[in-house]
């Protein structure tokens, strides 16, 4: 959710130079009140926004594309195992035209 979003980008900041969350030393995520992170969101919403569209516009295109790669090699897979079919029953055809 969006008031979601800035609350945990900034308890996970507050301690970022000891690797370490405030969540992992507190526990706790309500470290803002409602004015600050209002304050705050309003400031990083339109960055978020941003960020947000541009990952699912650049993680859609590749889905498609490793989608579509691999329906292809099912079908090349599926065209090449009907081939074979198909020449075996040529080839039992053939015997069998050759034994009567």
């Amino acid at each position: 959710p969006p008031r979601g979003l800035p609350r945990h980008i900034l308890s996970d900041l507050e301690v970022q130079g000891m690797n370490r969350t405030v969540r992992h030393f507190t526990g706790r995520v309500e470290l803002w009140n409602d004015t600050a992170l209002h304050l705050i969101q309003n400031q990083i919403q339109e960055q978020l926004d941003t960020a947000r569209a541009q990952f699912q516009y650049q993680k859609a295109p590749l889905y498609m594309l490793q989608h579509r790669r691999k329906r292809q090699r099912i079908f090349e897979k599926n065209a090449a195992t009907l081939e074979m079919e198909r020449q075996k029953k040529q080839q039992k055809e053939e015997e069998n035209k050759k034994q009567k």
